[in-house]
């Protein structure tokens, strides 16, 4: 899954679509392990 981070307040956020959530079996609240790379174009 490819995203793009937003700011939210004085932080970023990654949304993940709820289809993607869902089939990872994701919730609120959950631990999310983020691999953060930036792609230079």
């Amino acid at each position: 899954m490819r995203t793009k981070a937003q700011k939210w307040g004085n932080s970023l956020a990654v949304r993940i679509p709820k289809a993607v959530a869902d089939q990872a079996g994701a919730h609120e609240q959950d631990e999310v392990l983020a691999r953060i790379r930036a792609l230079l174009g």
